[in-house]
């Protein structure tokens, strides 16, 4: 008898442990479907007003005051100052400066006279002259600006951006200088590259995989993965533990949207999404990384608290 009431105490008390614990599992799973869920709501409820990525665009404008739209259109520029667009010539061989600007969801890649390719991101200029004449190959950017120089040892390739020179003589490498951003990046992909700090002639000489990052008049090298700072060029979005706010900026320019940065947390996001996806679909795949939801109304964008 007393066996039998030490079983039936044992079923019982296995019994209610077997339905406490299913009690907390139903719970967890709860909370968990219904924060998904406020994801999944917010993003269609924004769906009804999405906004499509960026594309090629751009403008070219000459010191003569001709304006060209470059929308859908190919810009190169020979060596004699020549400035063809679709393979037929818009400018005299006359030497003088020409402008590419990209404006916010616009992105742009164009061949310099010297044979240089550069891809120009959104919300960006480059200025340069339609031939290169002297001892070397200069050019001004702002925004962020991707840049495949063609070799000539005896003409280095000399970009100017915000209080920073960057000099080289045939490599690959991108520098992002956006005003709005706390630092000037310059990132080496291949060969070498020259870094000086306008102010101070501070300089450095940055090898591949590094990044040259200008801080309090100093220049900060640091080892990088350089494909993060150039997926661009390939229509993604790479996220290696950058600032949510960052992150947030990019947006911006690429959507052409605004963002209320009262609410944002201190955040880093380790994400890979594609440029190519709309507005909504990215805010989703920033939701599911940061657990944070996104409330649009227009171009205006917040974070739910």
């Amino acid at each position: 008898m007393k066996k039998r009431q030490s079983h039936y105490k044992r079923v019982i008390i296995w019994t209610t442990a077997a339905a406490i614990l299913l009690f907390f599992s139903l719970t967890i799973l709860l909370y968990r479907y219904h924060q998904s869920r406020n994801v999944i709501d917010e993003t269609v409820n924004m769906a009804t007003a999405d906004i499509d990525p960026g594309k090629d665009q751009a403008t070219l404008t000459f010191d003569d005051g001709q304006v060209i739209d470059l929308e859908g259109k190919t810009v190169k520029s020979d060596a004699d100052g020549v400035t063809y667009l679709n393979g037929q010539a818009v400018s005299p061989s006359k030497m003088q400066f020409a402008t590419l600007t990209t404006p916010r969801k616009g992105q742009y890649k164009a061949i310099l006279p010297d044979g240089t390719t550069v891809w120009l991101n959104a919300e960006s200029k480059l200025k340069y002259p339609t031939k290169f004449a002297g001892a070397e190959r200069l050019v001004e950017l702002e925004g962020e600006g991707y840049f495949e120089v063609a070799h000539n040892a005896s003409r280095p390739f000399i970009v100017e951006s915000k209080g920073q020179r960057v000099k080289v003589l045939g490599t690959k490498f991108n520098i992002n200088s956006y005003t709005n951003e706390e630092y000037t990046r310059t990132t080496l992909i291949s060969g070498s590259v020259e870094l000086r700090n306008l102010q101070n002639e501070l300089m450095v000489r940055l090898k591949p995989g590094e990044q040259g990052r200008f801080v309090l008049g100093g220049i900060d090298v640091k080892k990088v993965d350089p494909e993060t700072f150039i997926g661009w060029t390939d229509n993604e979005f790479q996220f290696n533990g950058a600032q949510l706010v960052e992150v947030l900026r990019q947006l911006e320019r690429w959507y052409d949207i605004d963002v209320d940065y009262q609410n944002v947390p201190n955040a880093k996001v380790y994400a890979t999404i594609s440029r190519d996806k709309k507005l909504t679909s990215v805010l989703f795949a920033l939701g599911e990384v940061t657990d944070l939801n996104f409330k649009m109304t227009g171009r205006r964008i917040e974070i739910k608290k």
